[in-house]
């Protein structure tokens, strides 16, 4: 091989060493390039997940802070407790009152049944049983007989003739004034009062006060017939209903939604509380008390 076969071939390999050295350097300088990006790019990364941690920590704060009570409501917590550390309000005892009824009551009064002497006189016989049971010696035909006041007004006296089939009946008021009448006749210091428009939760506190109700309803717990024959007494209106019937409200029982009644048609009975409300309410919602 000439020599300058021998210099080329010497100049070529440097120029290729070179390249190679060269091509070594850049690579080594974009690798380096990219675990710098990298590292950046995982800084940055941690940059956004921790700030994404803190604004989702202070959205949890807030919430916390919402469900705590403010300086205000706490304010207003702490009156409230004090307010009922306070002599309570009529309406707050009537709450605890309502709150400390009896579950189950059922008072002890002697049935008195209505047939055959009084085919229609449901009201005298359950006015009877409730004057038995203040301990007034009765027969059943007595109120009917001696103290019963008639009219042709259904709501100021009997209409019609409880010894018969056609009789009519009487309302709450006539009613309430025929017990006066004979508790008056007797010297007694008990009143009968007329408590009509009450609601089921006072005839219960009534009868948990050991207080029997005479109470308006309908026969055989029938579905109520009211009639167009309207009286107005007072400031109240009266309407006639074919089913009415009259008996004593003796007991209930709120858990199982029952009320006891001594019928004198049907003996002591008990009804659904719901239908006998129903019924108590279409007619009028009357009912009377000796006290």
């Amino acid at each position: 091989m000439s020599n300058f076969s021998k210099n080329i071939t010497r100049l070529l390999t440097f120029i290729i060493a070179l390249l190679l050295a060269y091509l070594i350097f850049v690579v080594g300088i974009i690798g380096n390039l990219n675990k710098s990006g990298k590292r950046e790019q995982d800084k940055m990364l941690d940059a956004a997940t921790s700030e994404d941690a803190t604004l989702l920590d202070a959205s949890c704060a807030d919430a916390e802070i919402n469900e705590q009570a403010t300086p205000d409501d706490a304010e207003l917590e702490e009156q409230a407790t004090d307010t009922d550390d306070k002599e309570s309000t009529p309406l707050d005892a009537q709450v605890e009152e309502e709150k400390a009824l009896t579950s189950k009551v059922s008072l002890d009064i002697e049935l008195i049944m209505q047939y055959p002497e009084l085919p229609t006189g449901c009201e005298s016989v359950a006015l009877t049983m409730l004057l038995n049971y203040y301990g007034f010696d009765l027969e059943k035909t007595t109120i009917a007989k001696d103290y019963l006041i008639y009219s042709t007004n259904f709501v100021e006296g009997y209409m019609g003739n409880p010894f018969t089939t056609g009789g009519a009946g009487i309302y709450s008021p006539g009613l309430t004034r025929t017990a006066n009448k004979f508790l008056d006749a007797q010297g007694s210091e008990l009143n009968a009062k007329n408590v009509t428009d009450s609601t089921p939760e006072e005839l219960y506190r009534y009868l948990a006060e050991g207080k029997p109700v005479v109470i308006w309803n309908t026969v055989f717990f029938l579905n109520n017939q009211p009639t167009g024959l309207t009286v107005k007494w007072g400031e109240k209106s009266y309407v006639w209903d074919n089913c009415e019937h009259c008996m004593v409200l003796s007991g209930y029982d709120l858990e199982r939604n029952v009320v006891i009644v001594h019928d004198p048609i049907e003996g002591i009975v008990e009804r659904d509380a719901e239908g006998f409300w129903q019924r108590y309410e279409k007619l009028g919602s009357m009912a009377l008390i000796i006290r």
